[in-house]
């Protein structure tokens, strides 16, 4: 496994845990706190995307 495939493995388990954390919150009626979530998300992976 290269290097690269490392990093997008972990990046992909980051990013499937965080949207497991909106869901709960959703379930819990928390919108705004699952709404804050995902902004964080898309902010992390555009500024993921723009680093490479």
């Amino acid at each position: 496994m290269e290097e690269k495939d490392i990093v997008f493995s972990a990046y992909s388990r980051k990013l499937l845990r965080e949207l497991k954390n909106t869901r709960l919150l959703l379930e819990k009626g928390d919108i705004k706190g699952a709404k804050k979530l995902l902004e964080e998300i898309i902010d992390e992976t555009y500024a993921d995307i723009e680093i490479e």
